[in-house]
């Protein structure tokens, strides 16, 4: 006899259906913010790259940051500039260049440097030496093919400075009495300026004889001796005063009036006191 299956009735509804709502997805909003939150990590992440490599060698390679900090540091000093007091420990590094184990000798000034050749043009850059009281003593060009030492007018240098003079730029001056007046062992050049520009220069030479400077001497004395002998030209004047140990020759040219051709380092009427300071500090003259 076959087994008899219970079976459930069921009601058959015939009332239409409705939806039911259980909540809502804001996907407008969300979607656009969260891309802007991704982007702003990429971007600060590429930015700030090197400090994060950096903080990353810090930690797992210590020595390797170190290397690399101290490079970075090499490459972005530049003493252009800086004055600083001259001894064995003195560092001077300009366009990559360092200058170092600096030492006075035989009337030089010389020096190290990290490279056996310039890499960089050195025909602008001047070595500036100064005294005790940083006063300027010389101002010596530095020769872009050979910079491992310089010939000094003065040895007395207590300070140094390297530093960089695009043409036809130069350094303030200050006059005394609308003067200035370049001096070098027993030559002295002192030139007027009326409404800032030159109008009349002094040359005077005076020296003494000792057991030293007898040829030097006798050798400066004839020649001075000719020059006064020779006929007065247009605004120049000449005066030798003389005797046995010593003596005395001044020249006054009026730059207005005179050749150029007067003095070795005569300059044209009106030149500016700042050109005629950088120029005779430039071969070997104290100017104040």
């Amino acid at each position: 006899m076959a087994k008899r299956e219970n079976v459930k009735n069921v009601e058959i509804s015939t009332e239409e259906l409705k939806p039911t709502t259980i909540g809502y997805l804001n996907n407008k909003q969300k979607g656009p913010f969260l891309l802007i939150i991704i982007f702003a990590i990429l971007l600060g992440t590429l930015f700030f790259m090197g400090q994060i490599t950096d903080f990353v060698n810090m930690i797992f390679n210590p020595e390797l940051y170190n290397e690399m900090r101290d490079a970075q540091r090499s490459s972005s000093l530049d003493s252009t500039g800086v004055v600083e007091e001259l001894n064995s420990g003195t560092t001077l590094t300009i366009s990559g260049i360092r200058f170092s184990s600096f030492s006075i000798k035989d009337g030089e000034l010389r020096f190290s440097t990290n490279t056996s050749q310039a890499s960089g043009d050195f025909s602008n850059y001047y070595i500036e030496t100064y005294d005790r009281a940083q006063k300027l003593l010389e101002r010596i060009p530095m020769a872009s093919s050979s910079i491992n030492s310089v010939k000094l007018t003065y040895t007395n240098v207590k300070f140094i400075s390297i530093n960089r003079y695009a043409s036809g730029s130069y350094p303030n001056v200050n006059l005394n009495d609308s003067k200035l007046t370049c001096v070098k062992d027993e030559e002295t050049y002192t030139y007027e300026f009326v409404s800032g520009g030159a109008s009349k220069v002094t040359f005077k030479v005076s020296m003494r004889l000792t057991d030293s400077n007898t040829t030097e001497f006798n050798s400066a004395l004839d020649k001075y001796t000719a020059e006064a002998a020779k006929g007065a030209t247009s605004g120049v004047s000449k005066q030798l005063n003389s005797d046995e140990s010593a003596f005395t020759f001044t020249k006054e040219v009026d730059l207005q009036s005179a050749s150029l051709s007067e003095l070795s380092y005569s300059y044209s009427y009106n030149t500016k006191p700042e050109q005629i300071a950088f120029e005779m500090s430039t071969r070997g003259y104290r100017c104040n």
